[in-house]
């Protein structure tokens, strides 16, 4: 029987990226793997819509107020799967050097560098000061 609907996917990546500054660093980067497995074992290339992303950071410093990302299909951030994101940080309601972003987009990235690899890279700069990023969430569907 063919599938009907939308499954419903979320990649977390929970590393500690220190020193997130105002300028893309290529060497501070959140990988995440778009794979899904196939109940017979087989890979299948990633075909899916990406939904949202969730940033926390902690050790806000230097009144750092929003966060800009960019994801890549590869390690050096040179071909851009979904271009630079901009979205402002909630800040922790009794600590103010912690927060959230979280943004919603409907992307369906697909073109011929994800059939290569699952992979993507997420690189981070901040508006002003410098901040760690502890997790980021993406979600997506197919």
């Amino acid at each position: 029987m063919a599938k009907t609907g939308r499954f419903l996917h979320s990649v977390v990546n929970g590393e500690d990226i220190a020193g997130v500054g105002t300028s893309y660093d290529v060497t501070k980067y959140h990988l995440f793997d778009l794979n899904v497995i196939q109940s017979i074992g087989t890979l299948n290339p990633f075909k899916g819509f990406l939904r949202s992303m969730i940033i926390r950071a902690k050790s806000i410093t230097g009144g750092a107020s929003k966060v800009t990302f960019r994801i890549c299909c590869d390690a050096n951030g040179d071909y851009t799967v979904l271009g630079d994101t901009e979205v402002a940080f909630d800040l922790g309601l009794t600590t103010a050097t912690t927060g959230c972003a979280q943004v919603l987009f409907d992307d369906y990235p697909f073109w011929e560098a994800l059939t290569q690899s699952d992979n993507v890279y997420v690189f981070y700069k901040v508006d002003a000061g410098s901040v760690t990023i502890d997790l980021a969430q993406i979600n997506w569907s197919e």
